[in-house]
């Protein structure tokens, strides 16, 4: 009995071990290798980081991380910081002068008498002053790893709120458009 379990186990064992090493191959066609600039590899800007854990992996499935000697593409950033100019609106209100007559004609018609009085108006408006800001700035380049030297394919700049999430993002999608074509067969003439 003992034996006639040990011997349906292993092929149904063997059978799911094959099967899940053959899902998790087919859905990685691209490995990429990340790397601050001048750092070292395998780090990500914090938000970058999150977000290829959180959502990233999932978005695209088809992009692995791997070491630089697997890797198909080189990501290397650089975070540096920048001013921008931005303009502010600035609400003013003010109190102007409105000057009316009143004019009445005489009961002969050969004079009239005027009476100038002033009213005041409030008024609101808006101006709009330049200002500037030192934001954080994130590069991304993107490189071919072939026959040893790198092939710039891309560089993105984004800065503001979240830029590493924002750069690696619109890397990654460079990256799938490349898988794309990669996959496409080569048209000779």
């Amino acid at each position: 009995m003992y034996n006639l379990i040990l011997l349906f186990a292993l092929p149904v064992l063997f059978v799911t071990t094959v099967a899940a090493q053959s899902q998790r191959g087919s859905a990685c066609r691209f490995h990429f290798a990340v790397a601050e600039k001048y750092g070292q590899s395998g780090v990500w800007p914090d938000d970058a980081g999150q977000w290829w854990a959180k959502d990233g992996k999932k978005k695209f499935p088809e992009l692995c991380e791997s070491a630089f000697e697997d890797a198909d593409f080189a990501i290397a950033w650089e975070k540096t910081w920048t001013r921008v100019k931005y303009y502010e609106p600035v609400w003013t209100r003010e109190t102007q002068p409105s000057y009316q007559q009143d004019c009445v004609q005489s009961n002969d018609f050969t004079t009239v008498s005027c009476t100038t009085y002033t009213t005041y108006e409030i008024v609101d408006s808006v101006n709009f002053e330049e200002r500037e800001r030192e934001v954080e700035q994130l590069s991304v380049l993107i490189n071919r790893l072939h026959a040893d030297k790198p092939v710039r394919v891309k560089t993105i700049v984004r800065h503001g709120d979240k830029p590493g999430k924002a750069s690696f993002q619109a890397a990654m999608k460079v990256l799938r458009n490349e898988a794309k074509k990669a996959r496409m067969p080569a048209v000779v003439r």
